[in-house]
């Protein structure tokens, strides 16, 4: 019984710490930031684009503010929110553009601000499924044979990709999307030849599981260390609080059984 009261404790303070983590209020700038771009994206999806135009230009101007008064975010991270906003704002502003482009180039935008602001399962890890659906079924038509068949999957996993690929260059260290982006460009260079080619079916493989890496990885909880103290600290605590509870009952048994002999 007393393990089993240890086991809950020690749960409870484990869900408590990873909760009060993953739930940790942002700084007031990256708090503006984040319900700026959220706006933003709510808007593009009403098709209200001249509210999205003007939200975009004020994240602009919120953005260089910000990274004026404090070192927010590296120069990679800066470059990559840049890209995205003004890729956003060049989609929205065109008449040429399509309305599920711009939705998509948006919802790219609003990843990127999410990603530098959640440390543990970032929005874009969503995008999992549709992701690696499309990769499976490009390689799985490639397998076959299916020439069109792969040339559309294939076309539709490079487009979700793409929303996804400006958070990437936050959450993941340049060499490992280097040579991820490395592989499929490969791909699509070689598409053409691909259905005929188990070599380069064989490089699908290999970035499938890459793919499938990424995702897994950016799932994992990182808990720190330091916390890992703290759950340690707390449970010894907490086996040295029900020892000494059980010893003292035990102690006050022994007592009464001494005076009970005693009275006999």
């Amino acid at each position: 019984m007393k393990l089993k009261t240890i086991f809950l404790l020690l749960s409870i303070i484990l869900l408590s710490i990873h909760h009060a983590k993953a739930t940790a209020p942002l700084s007031m700038p990256l708090k503006e930031m984040d319900d700026t771009a959220d706006e933003i994206l709510q808007v593009t999806k009403m098709n209200h684009y001249k509210e999205a135009t003007l939200l975009l230009q004020s994240f602009s101007n919120q953005l260089s503010k910000f990274t004026k008064k404090e070192a927010l975010f590296s120069l990679d991270e800066v470059r990559a929110l840049r890209n995205a906003q003004n890729q956003a704002l060049k989609s929205v502003t065109s008449m040429n553009t399509l309305p599920e482009q711009k939705l998509k180039d948006v919802t790219a935008f609003r990843l990127v601000v999410d990603a530098l602001n959640s440390h543990y399962q970032p929005l874009w890890t969503n995008m999992r499924q549709p992701i690696l659906s499309a990769f499976n079924h490009a390689k799985d038509a490639a397998k076959q044979g299916e020439f069109e068949q792969f040339q559309a999957n294939l076309n539709n996993f490079l487009s979700e990709y793409s929303i996804i690929e400006p958070s990437l260059a936050v959450d993941l260290p340049n060499n490992q999307l280097e040579k991820l982006n490395a592989k499929i460009s490969f791909i699509d260079k070689y598409r053409g030849s691909m259905v005929q080619s188990q070599s380069q079916q064989a490089q699908m493989e290999v970035l499938g599981n890459d793919l499938q890496k990424v995702f897994e990885d950016m799932s994992k909880d990182e808990t720190d260390p330091s916390l890992w103290w703290v759950i340690f600290t707390t449970g010894s605590i907490i086996i040295f609080t029900l020892s000494y509870v059980g010893w003292r009952k035990y102690m006050g048994q022994k007592e009464d059984r001494k005076r009970t002999e005693h009275n006999d």
